[in-house]
């Protein structure tokens, strides 16, 4: 009897956990504010009060374990779900956000932190991001546009592993699906700049790729992915001739 108590009084607190996060009805009263301070729930942290045992629990889990509390909250309006889970993201980002902001960019004796509160703060001066613009990335894209050569590119794609930006190709250790008491390089495709292949391919969404392929930043690597496409055996006729 004693285990079926245990065991009971598990499986409420992960419904009460999990089910309400699934919740998508908005109801009543809309939830605190986030807070730095944890939700204290009764004596051993379950809430007592979200259930509703007028129902049965043969009859409608969900509802003897969160009904009261589904009944009572509000889906704030700039989420598409609430619950347990979002509240626990929120205290944590609450927290984190104290302990940074507590952080000091000329603390030289914790230079981990230092570098933690230089940069957060550089992320958060938006008046400065919006002057500077694209000049901190200058030094960045400088080594893309000077690549000319499928060679050079290569080089770039691979100098990207270790250190800023991406590859049209991504690599992984994992296990080796042939021999999994070993691991094994794993080589994938890197995905397209653009969110679907078929944008490249269908004369409808032609205006689009152009635009795209129009930007200054993509015009070179447009061009490489459209002859990545075509190795692929998705060559579109379409094309300028130079691009092919």
């Amino acid at each position: 009897m004693a285990l079926k108590h245990v065991l009971l009084a598990s499986t409420l607190s992960i419904a009460a956990l999990a089910a309400p996060a699934l919740s998508r009805k908005p109801q009543q009263t809309a939830p605190a504010a986030p807070s730095a301070e944890a939700t204290r729930y009764g004596s051993w942290g379950f809430d007592l009060s979200g259930m509703d045992r007028s129902v049965k629990p043969g009859d409608d889990w969900y509802r003897f374990v969160n009904g009261a509390w589904t009944d009572r909250t509000k889906i704030p309006d700039d989420r598409s779900s609430f619950g347990a889970f979002i509240v626990l993201r929120d205290l944590s980002e609450m927290r984190l956000r104290g302990l940074i902001e507590g952080y000091s960019p000329t603390d030289t004796a914790n230079p981990d932190r230092r570098k933690a509160a230089t940069l957060y703060r550089g992320y958060m001066d938006e008046a400065a991001i919006e002057k500077l613009d694209a000049q901190p990335l200058t030094q960045r894209l400088a080594p893309v546009k000077a690549a000319t050569t499928k060679a050079a590119l290569a080089a770039q794609m691979g100098a990207s592993m270790g250190g800023f930006g991406a590859s049209f190709f991504g690599v992984g250790v994992s296990d080796d699906a042939k021999q999994p008491d070993v691991y094994a390089l794993y080589l994938r495709q890197g995905g397209l700049g653009l969110g679907d292949r078929d944008l490249y391919l269908d004369p409808k969404f032609a205006p689009q790729v152009a635009r795209y392929r129009g930007e200054a930043f993509c015009g070179k690597i447009g061009r490489h992915r459209n002859h990545q496409l075509r190795y692929g055996g998705h060559q579109r006729q379409s094309l300028p001739a130079a691009e092919r």
